[in-house]
């Protein structure tokens, strides 16, 4: 209690009961005082806040062009209320990739899982799409991560063949490890290139960045 009281006889002095004074003194002493305990969800939160303002500002000042090279094909509402709701029959999936595909894309990435058996008739034409436009088709794969958790067991061929296949220097390599695989039936994977689909969100719920990798069973995906 002693020093309560003089700290207050200081703070009531003709200085620093100036805005002026008081404000940058105490805003200095709070950033000294981060810098001493610097506390990661602290850290976090200010990185990401003054990331976001960044991208506002680049936004306003010199907006990046958009690419002319990439469309996106969305599942909208109106879609929905054409075809039905969600999800559809692997049929129809099929038939939409074989448009696009006449479109003479250099690639086409599907964001949809498949990591369970559709009807099998439906399947086999969902596959023979695959299997006709493999070399230009991504499949969206599907990791799921949990702190704690790695993979124990025997990582399929199918998806082994897919992983990277050297890396010069695993020093600087920071990959989130993945304990199970979203893999699709084997009818649709047999031919399928696969490309994995984790984002990792900040602690306050925002997506700001993608992983290039993913480590799963000692594999890079």
């Amino acid at each position: 209690m002693r020093y309560i009281k003089p700290l207050f006889k200081l703070l009531n002095t003709k200085w620093f009961g100036k805005p002026t004074v008081f404000i940058p003194l105490l805003i200095t002493l709070v950033f000294a005082a981060l810098t001493v305990k610097n506390p990661p969800i602290i850290d976090e939160y200010i990185e990401t806040l003054l990331l976001d303002y960044r991208f506002k500002v680049r936004n306003i000042l010199s907006p990046p062009p958009v690419p002319a090279d990439i469309l996106i094909v969305t599942i909208d509402e109106e879609s929905l209320s054409v075809f039905g709701r969600w999800p559809w029959n692997r049929r129809l999936q099929a038939e939409l990739i074989e448009k696009v595909f006449k479109g003479n894309p250099r690639v086409v990435v599907v964001d949809i899982f498949y990591a369970e058996p559709g009807f099998p008739s439906a399947d086999r034409a969902l596959a023979e799409v695959i299997r006709k436009h493999k070399d230009r088709l991504v499949i969206a794969l599907g990791f799921e991560v949990e702190e704690g958790k790695v993979f124990d067991g025997d990582i399929k061929d199918i998806l082994y063949d897919q992983a990277i296949p050297r890396i010069e220097n695993l020093k600087y390599l920071r990959a989130i490890e993945a304990y199970r695989v979203l893999l699709p039936p084997e009818s649709l994977a047999a031919s399928a290139t696969f490309g994995h689909v984790y984002p990792l969100p900040d602690r306050d719920g925002k997506l700001r960045w993608e992983n290039l990798y993913i480590k799963y069973d000692g594999e890079y995906f």
